[in-house]
C-alpha cells in the first residue's frame, strides 16, 4: 500500500517538545538521543537528523540556505508502510538543481532499496544508517537533468515500489534510452 492510501485516520500531532528537540538537533545543536548523517556537497553541508519519543519517530532534512524540512510518523505507521521516502533538491543553476537526493526512513524488514533514474540507471541505497537512509544523485547526472523517477525495495521476500513525482519542483522524466 502506498503512503496516503490508507483509510486509517491520520495520527495526532507529535509533541511540540519532540519537534523542538528535532529542530535543535537538525540545526547542529548538541542534542541527546538524536542521530544524524551529514554530507558535504558543492552547495554546503546537508544533514538528515532523527529523534524518537514515545510512539513517534521524526526526521528532518537540513539543506544549505533552505528551511529545514521535517516529517514525523508513528512507529505503527512505519511498520505498516515499510518505507517513508521523499525526493528533494535545492539550488538552481541554469534551471538545474545544484543537488538532488532521495531520503527517508525504512523499517527493519526492508532488505534492499534501489532508486531508478530517468536515464534507466539505478542507484543502490546504503541502509547501514537505518532507520535513516539517503542517496545523492551524482552531480554529472543532475547536470544532464537526470532525476529519480521511482524506487523499489525488497521487504522480506516481496518487492514494493512506486513513482517519485515532483521531486524538488523538477518533474519526473520518462526513462531515456542511452546509446
Amino acid at each position: 500500500m502506498k503512503p496516503g492510501d490508507s483509510a486509517v485516520p491520520a495520527p495526532s500531532s507529535p509533541p511540540s517538545k519532540l519537534v523542538e528537540h528535532l529542530t535543535s538537533a537538525a540545526r547542529g545543536m548538541p542534542t541527546a538521543g538524536a542521530s544524524q548523517i551529514t554530507n558535504h556537497t558543492s552547495t554546503g553541508l546537508w544533514s538528515l537528523t532523527a529523534v524518537e519519543g514515545g510512539k513517534w519517530f521524526c526526521f528532518a532534512l537540513g539543506v544549505p540556505r533552505v528551511t529545514i524540512q521535517s516529517t514525523c510518523a508513528t512507529r505503527p505507521q512505519i511498520t505498516r508502510e515499510q518505507i517513508l521516502i521523499h525526493p528533494g533538491s535545492t539550488g538552481r543553476r541554469s534551471g538545474v538543481p545544484a543537488a538532488y537526493l532521495v531520503y527517508g526512513v525504512v523499517s527493519p524488514e526492508v532488505r534492499a532499496l534501489t532508486v531508478n533514474l530517468s536515464d534507466c540507471t539505478r542507484i543502490h541505497v546504503a541502509l547501514n544508517r537505518r532507520p535513516l537512509f539517503w542517496t545523492f544523485v551524482p552531480r554529472t547526472k543532475v547536470a544532464h537533468r537526470i532525476v529519480p523517477t521511482k524506487f523499489s525495495a525488497k521487504v522480506g521476500s516481496k518487492f514494493i515500489g512506486w513513482p517519485l513525482n515532483g521531486a524538488g519542483g523538477v518533474p519526473a522524466a520518462r526513462c531515456k534510452a542511452t546509446g
